[in-house]
């Protein structure tokens, strides 16, 4: 650039370029400012979409209440828990201690937390369909202690399980409303038969649907509890329901598991509110398995 300019006329060139630069100045300044209205424009479109789609996920009804609601994870290492007896023990331990706890209002463990993604999907059948009927699909929840309680799960008819039901009594299940109008449209399913996984169960209760994601998603749920499942090592989420700040309990449970094991680790506790809205896309969370009927 030094060499082409060598020898030209500096003050001419000036002069043409101040008003050449005056009036480009002038058109690329309304160009920028064209620019940030449009951009403006679009953010503030932008948070408004954002701010109008958390308000209505906020009226979503997830069939739960999660307000004071502590969760956390316990796993159970298999090699000092080999068995169902030695699982159900240390989880059973573990929720009464909780439970005894001042400000504890309930407490409940599941294997799949809700509001997650559906989690297992099996196969359900009526004992009494006719030849040639074909499944429904339902996703599968293991329960323990209280749960339906601690997550404010209403209650429609029949009962929730109870220390009656143990791993040698006789094999109950619970359904969710979605559930029976699909199995039993015309009603009456407290004690009828259905079959699960391969084993025949019996039906003691109806409880209320719960959403599968944050979006409110409802599908048939069975509800099975955990001292007829210990035999397979699935671990179960805590949930901890309390009048106060969730967060309080974290101390006195990590104390307490301590003590029950100290090998154990308290593991992501944090107040049911914050998965809410932080749920992956239930297809990213999706595993189906149909067993047979035999």
């Amino acid at each position: 650039p030094a060499l082409r300019h060598a020898g030209t006329d500096v003050v001419e060139g000036l002069r043409q370029g101040a008003r050449g630069s005056t009036e480009g100045s002038y058109r690329a300044r309304r160009a920028l400012v064209a620019a940030q209205m449009g951009l403006a424009l679009v953010l503030l479109v932008g948070a408004g979409l954002l701010t109008r789609s958390f308000l209505a996920l906020q009226d979503v009804e997830l069939g739960l209440d999660p307000e004071g609601v502590l969760v956390y994870e316990v796993h159970l290492p298999e090699a000092r828990y080999p068995d169902g007896p030695a699982r159900m023990a240390a989880y059973r331990e573990l929720h009464e201690r909780v439970d005894a706890l001042p400000g504890v209002d309930a407490v409940g463990a599941i294997h799949w937390l809700p509001v997650q993604g559906r989690g297992y999907r099996w196969g359900l059948w009526r004992l009494d369909a006719p030849p040639g009927v074909e499944p429904i699909g339902a996703d599968v929840r293991v329960v323990d202690a209280d749960y339906f309680g601690a997550l404010d799960v209403g209650l429609v008819e029949g009962r929730t399980f109870g220390p009656g039901d143990r791993a040698d009594g006789r094999p109950v299940a619970i359904l969710n409303r979605r559930a029976v109008e699909r199995l039993f449209p015309a009603g009456g399913p407290l004690e009828a038969g259905i079959r699960v996984g391969g084993r025949e169960w019996t039906v003691v209760g109806v409880v209320d649907d719960v959403a599968n994601d944050p979006l409110g998603d409802v599908t048939a749920k069975v509800y099975f509890p955990h001292a007829q499942f210990a035999d397979r090592h699935w671990a179960l989420h805590q949930l901890v329901s309390t009048s106060g700040d969730p967060r309080s309990l974290v101390g006195p449970v990590r104390e307490i598991l301590a003590d029950v094991d100290p090998a154990l680790v308290l593991h992501r506790p944090r107040p049911m509110t914050c998965l809410l809205y932080t749920s992956p896309s239930p297809r990213d969370r999706t595993r189906s398995r149909m067993p047979s009927s035999a």
